[in-house]
């Protein structure tokens, strides 16, 4: 594992296409399809034997009583003549008429599974990105601006103390909204079924904050 979460990417490219790859590389969905596909084969060679009888063709040898032998052909046909498995071909085809549905039913969840993810996606990274470009620089500005009021005596201990940790609770909210954008990014892959495939360089981390100075309490002569 990193020693800490890694920065926002730079985008998390269009938006266009992705139900479209879900559906294409989803193994699941694969997974159905090919369920259907057998059993529409299985259907297929029933019909086809089905209008086959199990005919057996060969010779036969018959000798009459004292008599001289006799040699020809021999066919065998099954009753009824007619008998080419209806009610197994009629279950087939209910099979094949739902398994037609489960696919169109997974294939519209999926596509459901990522417009959700992919919103989830874009709300995380607003509010990483309104924190690390607002929050967080007001904050810091905030606590800077305490810091020089103290020290020319215009405040208090407290208010310097508050700012400071509001400066540090905005930081814990960041790495909280960084934390909602790559899990939510990571939702979003496992519903396309694979990687995103772009924005792979992400932006460098920003520079430290400058320490704000140290208070000095100034007495009275």
């Amino acid at each position: 594992m990193p020693p800490q979460l890694p920065p926002l990417p730079p985008d998390d490219g269009p938006s266009a296409g992705l139900e479209s790859r879900a559906v294409a590389q989803r193994l699941d969905l694969a997974a159905a399809r090919l369920a259907g596909d057998a059993d529409r084969a299985q259907y297929r060679l029933g019909r086809f034997y089905g209008l086959i009888p199990a005919a057996a063709v060969g010779p036969h040898a018959e000798r009459e009583l004292d008599g001289p032998w006799s040699v020809g052909p021999t066919a065998e046909l099954p009753i009824p003549l007619f008998g080419q498995e209806q009610a197994e071909l009629a279950g087939l085809d209910a099979h094949i008429r739902g398994d037609d549905e489960r696919f169109a039913a997974l294939a519209v969840r999926i596509r459901a599974d990522v417009r959700r993810a992919r919103v989830r996606l874009a709300a995380a990274r607003a509010r990483a990105e309104h924190y690390r470009a607002t929050v967080i620089p007001l904050q810091t500005r905030v606590l800077a601006e305490t810091q020089r009021e103290y020290n020319a005596m215009l405040t208090g201990v407290f208010q310097l103390l508050q700012a400071k940790r509001d400066e540090i609770d905005a930081g814990r909210r960041y790495v909280e909204a960084l934390t909602d954008y790559w899990l939510s990014r990571t939702e979003l892959e496992r519903s396309l079924g694979g990687d995103l495939g772009f924005a792979a360089t992400p932006t460098p981390p920003e520079e430290p904050a400058a320490a704000a100075p140290t208070a000095h309490v100034h007495h009275g002569g």
